[in-house]
C-alpha cells in the first residue's frame, strides 16, 4: 500500500537503500511530522520550537529520512533558510496525507 502512495522516483530510491543497508530503520511518522515542520517553517530552529524538541533531533530526523531516501530533501541559501527539494517536494506532500490519515484514524486529536 505504501508503494501506491510514493511516486516512482522516490519508491526507486527508498527501495535502492533498502538494498544497500539491510540494517536500515524504517520510517517512522515522527520523523514525517519534523520533515513536515522544517518544510513549512524553514529553518530547524523554528520547527524545533513547535514541536518541543530540540535542533540536534531535528537534524538527526531528518538526516535518517535523506539517508532512507537515498537524496536530499532540502537545499539550503545563503542565509540558511532550507527549501525542499523535488524528492523533499513529494515526500512532505505524501507525509502530510500519512498524517491526516493518522489524525482521522486517533478520532480527529
Amino acid at each position: 500500500m505504501l508503494r501506491k502512495l510514493l511516486d516512482g522516483a522516490v519508491w526507486k530510491a527508498i527501495s535502492q537503500e533498502r538494498r544497500a543497508t539491510t540494517l536500515a530503520e524504517p520510517m517512522e511518522l515522527r520523523q514525517l511530522q519534523i520533515l513536515v515542520a522544517v518544510a513549512e517553517e524553514g529553518r530547524l530552529q523554528k520547527a524545533a520550537v513547535r514541536l518541543r524538541c530540540t535542533i540536534p533531533a531535528v537534524r538527526v530526523a531528518i538526516c535518517k529520512l535523506q539517508k532512507e531516501v537515498g537524496m536530499p530533501l532540502f537545499e539550503r541559501s545563503k542565509k540558511h533558510e532550507l527549501y525542499l527539494t523535488a524528492a523533499g517536494e513529494s515526500l512532505v506532500d505524501y507525509a502530510k496525507l500519512l498524517l491526516s490519515l493518522q489524525d482521522e484514524a486517533n478520532g480527529g486529536r
